[in-house]
């Protein structure tokens, strides 16, 4: 035998037949805990993007304010998560109320300046609207005539989007940064 299976032969204790009987029972009790928690999360019916019962989740206060708040289940709770203001981290309510704040002030101004939804009955006319151009890392305008981006601005102009562009800089730029 080399010198250190000698010494790892010494440090080496023999269990008594009771403290594996108790190291067992230990073992089978654990294993049952663990199985009534696997359980306990396979009957848990939890909503995709919802947290568990009496967990935290974020949402946007009616005066803009970003709260937690413990799902109770309750009417309101329901209610935030329905209309999408339920949040999973307090960063993702932060990224949709900057998101949120952009498309009002571009939809306000895009109708201060002459847009109006009734524009869409007419497909001659070209609607503009603002995008993010990830490989220049610029903002750009485009124009169409009878398709329509999901919650997207439009403008009655090119001169009007950029115009948007314009006064709205910095907030697209912090709302579009990766």
């Amino acid at each position: 035998m080399k010198y250190g299976a000698v010494c790892l032969e010494r440090r080496r204790k023999m269990l008594t037949v009771e403290e594996i009987k108790g190291i067992i029972e230990q073992a089978e009790k654990q294993k049952q805990e663990l199985q009534e928690l696997i359980d306990s999360l396979s009957t848990m019916e939890v909503e995709p993007g919802r947290v568990a019962e009496s967990e935290r989740y974020w949402y946007i206060s009616d005066v803009g304010m970003i709260r937690f708040t413990t799902d109770a289940r309750s009417d309101t709770d329901d209610y935030r998560y329905e209309c999408g203001n339920y949040y999973l981290t307090e960063e993702d309510a932060s990224r949709s109320k900057k998101q949120i704040r952009l498309f009002r002030l571009l939809d306000r101004f895009s109708r201060q300046n002459g847009w109006t939804d009734e524009l869409w009955k007419n497909s001659i006319i070209e609607k503009y609207y603002i995008y993010f151009d990830y490989n220049h890392k610029s903002i750009e305008t485009e124009s169409v005539h009878i398709s329509r981006h999901i919650c997207q601005v439009y403008f009655i102009s090119e001169s009007v989007a950029k115009q948007a562009i314009e006064e709205y800089h910095d907030l697209i730029m912090e709302v579009m940064a990766i």
